[in-house]
């Protein structure tokens, strides 16, 4: 028997590294190895290099380190903890904190109101996007409806809200609002009646990553300053383009990629629907987009909801959500004056230490956050909230809308440029 050999002079040998190699001898030096014994050098060979990697640090053994929770009925997730240490290996996952269910229950009881709170949501939830986007494909059944596996669904969504950088605006919380928009607008039963829950799914994704890495500044600014994405994408749609490619780059590795399901021609619908979405988001285009919108789909008497004109509409719906704050109340609207204002002079400062003009309304010298939103409205959003409230028949837009103007001119016309919590006190004459 060849364990006998073994026995002999192993037990001289002093470290697992020595014992490995003696074992490798012994096997040379053998003719013949019945199975048993081969079984037993594969079993202790094993053991050994465990050793052998420990004492050489290739492993390293952590001691008192909380274990993976899931929560939330999440299979296969991402790297879900309930403290800050995960998985070394799985260093490049992203990490996402545990919400207990109750808690997000709880969260989620209005969720289907167009003032939800997302600010008070973001407080409580550290991966805000990650759970709004796991509920949202949960209740509309979307992973079994489409085969979707969500090892890989959670793991991309995961590493879409990692991308959103830390910024005043352009970050998470205003990519869950976009979210929480567009649910709102596509369960519109104008909307709910002509979408398919493929539709459904890339009205969600398109809203998850329609600001992917933002850098905070505009296409203007990236333009102005040759920018190294100006450049790559000829001053054309700087920043939807490289939303729309970075975040495609992410979805196409294979542990990423949760539309692996689909064969290669719904694939290619998919892309072309996310693509045209993120990109109608783009301020550029807002006239020329609600210029052929009312021409085809509010004026047109002989109008077919076809391919075609489904894409303008959804177009309109993701452009409107996107821009929605100042169709919310006023409680929310200010929030995100304070945090869109926050993010133009940090643009100013920089166009000024790059010897630009700075952009109106961007210098913090000048600052007259009123002024500035009064026009936002008059030329952006009452134009889109006309026609979206025309095409939807849903009036909390335009109720929303006309006491945040009518606030605003109050505030400007007191003098009142930056605004506080002061403002609560100031009301306008009905």
């Amino acid at each position: 028997m060849i364990n006998t050999k073994i026995n002999k002079s192993y037990d001289q040998c002093n470290t697992p590294a020595e014992k490995a190699m003696y074992i490798c001898r012994v096997v040379m030096e053998t003719p013949q190895i019945e199975q048993q014994d081969l079984m037993l050098l594969d079993k202790l060979q094993a053991s050994l290099l465990e050793k052998i990697m420990k004492e050489t640090g290739t492993i390293n053994e952590k001691k008192d380190t909380k274990p993976i929770v899931q929560k939330y009925s999440i299979e296969n997730t991402a790297v879900i903890t309930d403290g800050n240490e995960y998985d070394e290996q799985q260093c490049d996952a992203p990490k996402i904190e545990v919400v207990d269910s109750e808690c997000l229950n709880k969260l989620f009881s209005d969720i289907d109101s167009w003032d939800w709170n997302v600010f008070d949501y973001a407080k409580v939830v550290k991966n805000p996007l990650y759970y709004l986007t796991r509920h949202m494909f949960e209740r509309e059944n979307l992973f079994n409806e489409l085969n979707i596996p969500e090892k890989e669904f959670n793991r991309f969504i995961g590493l879409i809200e990692k991308g959103y950088h830390d910024l005043p605006f352009h970050n998470k919380v205003h990519a869950t609002d976009v979210l929480h928009g567009m649910n709102y607008l596509v369960k519109n039963p104008k909307i709910k009646a002509m979408c398919n829950t493929v539709d459904i799914m890339c009205c969600y994704i398109a809203a998850i990553i329609h600001d992917y890495d933002h850098p905070g500044y505009s296409n203007v600014y990236l333009i102005n300053i040759q920018d190294e994405m100006a450049i790559l994408y000829n001053d054309q749609r700087v920043l939807e383009n490289h939303h729309l490619a970075k975040a495609w780059e992410l979805l196409l590795k294979p542990e990423n990629n949760f539309l692996k399901n689909f064969d290669k021609k719904e694939f290619s619908r998919i892309r072309k629907l996310i693509i045209e979405l993120v990109l109608a988001t783009d301020l550029s285009q807002h006239n020329q987009l609600l210029s052929s919108f009312k021409e085809k789909i509010l004026n047109n008497p002989n109008l077919v909801i076809d391919d075609e004109a489904k894409e303008l509409i959804l177009k309109i719906i993701i452009k409107f959500a996107d821009v929605s704050n100042t169709s919310k109340t006023w409680s929310l609207y200010t929030y995100w004056i304070d945090r869109i204002m926050t993010e133009f002079y940090r643009q100013g400062d920089h166009e000024r230490q790059h010897g630009l003009p700075v952009t109106k309304n961007y210098d913090r010298n000048e600052e007259n956050a009123p002024l500035c939103q009064i026009n936002f409205i008059k030329f952006i959003c009452e134009p889109i909230n006309k026609v979206i409230v025309t095409y939807l028949q849903d009036k909390i837009f335009e109720q929303n809308i006309s006491y945040n103007f009518k606030r605003l001119e109050k505030l400007e016309s007191l003098n009142l440029f930056k605004l506080s919590e002061k403002d609560s006190d100031v009301t306008y004459d009905e």
